[in-house]
């Protein structure tokens, strides 16, 4: 079995498309191909089945991911460790983010890393935090910035920063002209909330169920922008984080809405798996990571 052909069906696993991981790995598609069929002739099992238009893991194919994974993890550290030996911060790391601090911190963050260290390749992934904590817990990424809840123990969690979810809503909303609201009155009208496994809704959804009380979902959206081109067209209200918020308020075009004993605190947080992959490029990246938040 090839280290390089397991990198070539992990890619493929990841986007279940030939061409799309052909993309990301710089070959060709009848390449990309062609090594999936070596290492399934090495195998002697199909880790590729055909799904509908698309295409599918078997049974054998998942096992592969998840060995692949933890694989060409040590292969990357590994790596990593001769580099530093020789004196050299160089190679790759793979940093994950939930949706708001994947837009608006570690895009920052990363271009501050690499001024200091250009020699050192920065891979960014953004999904919501379940996808986020799955990816790290599966050995795909070496640290990762989240805002909800972990559900696994097997992760290294460090608070990175506070953070604090706000309703708000368009400057021509009803709400908007008022100068306190009751939580009643707010939960009268419809939110643009985001898609679940997202931890901005959950833990929106989760403090309003402490209290026996729900919100009513006008429309679901995958993404923070979305939520907020949605509210201000003035339909719905909506809460995000103030750090997702900043520009829009400080440009008038959306109004934060004062609600009675909302208090919906929270922590970005940085993960990392147990075993504390990565060396000392992770432990560079944390560090500028600290210092970008910090300013």
């Amino acid at each position: 079995m090839d280290i390089h052909d397991l990198r070539v069906f992990s890619a493929v696993a990841r986007h279940l498309h030939y061409t799309r991981a052909a993309r990301e790995l710089g070959l060709s598609q009848p390449a990309v191909s062609a090594r999936i069929a070596v290492l399934e002739k090495d195998l002697g099992v199909r880790l590729l089945q055909r799904a509908g238009r698309g295409m599918a893991l078997t049974a054998a194919g998942e096992v592969l991911t998840v060995e692949a994974a933890r694989v060409l993890t040590r292969v990357d550290a590994a790596r990593q460790a001769v580099e530093e030996v020789k004196g050299l911060l160089r190679g790759r790391i793979r940093i994950g983010a939930s949706t708001t601090p994947g837009i608006y911190i570690v895009p920052r963050a990363a271009a501050r890393f690499a001024k200091v260290y250009p020699g050192v390749t920065i891979e960014v992934r953004v999904g919501n935090t379940l996808q986020v904590e799955e990816a790290v817990l599966r050995g795909e990424l070496h640290a990762a910035v989240v805002g909800g809840h972990l559900a696994a123990r097997d992760l290294r969690s460090e608070v990175l920063c506070e953070d604090e979810l706000i309703v708000f809503a368009a400057p021509d909303h009803p709400l908007a002209r008022k100068r306190t609201v009751e939580l009643e009155e707010v939960l009268q009208h419809p939110f643009a909330v985001r898609e679940k496994g997202s931890a901005t809704r959950e833990r929106f959804e989760r403090w309003l169920a402490e209290k026996g009380l729900a919100c009513r979902a006008g429309v679901e959206l995958g993404s923070p922008e979305a939520v907020k081109h949605a509210v201000t067209e003035g339909a719905w209200l909506g809460a995000l984080s103030r750090v997702a918020l900043a520009w829009e308020m400080e440009a008038g075009r959306l109004k934060e809405i004062r609600v009675k004993g909302l208090d919906l605190r929270r922590q970005f947080r940085v993960i990392r798996h147990g075993e504390g992959e990565g060396g000392r490029a992770v432990e560079e990246w944390v560090r500028v990571l600290k210092e970008t938040v910090a300013k």
